[in-house]
């Protein structure tokens, strides 16, 4: 079965900075991604968090080629005024991981990968799970 994923931005990060404590993993993350049919997600938001943390450590040059790559195999999901409501009206505690929530949710998503364990934990429902990437490529392994 294709699983449609949406990548947290903490994903993103592990990838590109061996220094991480998640980085291998997003390296076999990414290697199963590209050797595969999972349909891969993030929202705009991921992209520019993801391009303003990585300015401290990466030209823009360099930044610019690793967003377009990116650009070029994920769907890059919009955020809009319900999934604002539907985040703000949530209980969680993290308006920015309950917005992506709602964005991946309204996009019927099958999985969320991060490695923030306060969404594991909290977010999440019968259709769109929240795991991390050590639990996905568990997931993937039973394929």
């Amino acid at each position: 079965m294709a699983y449609k994923i949406f990548l947290d931005t903490n994903i993103l990060l592990d990838f590109f900075s061996e220094d991480r404590a998640n980085s291998k993993e997003a390296q076999e993350l990414f290697l199963h991604i590209s050797n595969s049919s999972f349909q891969v997600c993030l929202s705009e938001s991921v992209l520019t968090t993801f391009d303003y943390l990585m300015a401290k450590s990466l030209s823009k040059t360099v930044r610019a080629k690793i967003l377009l790559d990116i650009c070029s195999i994920m769907t890059i999901l919009a955020c809009n005024n319900d999934a604002a409501i539907l985040a703000a009206k949530n209980n969680f505690p993290d308006y920015e991981d309950a917005l992506l929530f709602e964005i991946a949710a309204k996009n019927e998503v099958d999985y969320i990968v991060t490695n923030d364990k306060l969404a594991i934990k909290s977010l999440g429902n019968e259709s769109t799970k929240v795991i991390s990437t050590k639990g996905f490529l568990k997931v993937i392994q039973q394929l």
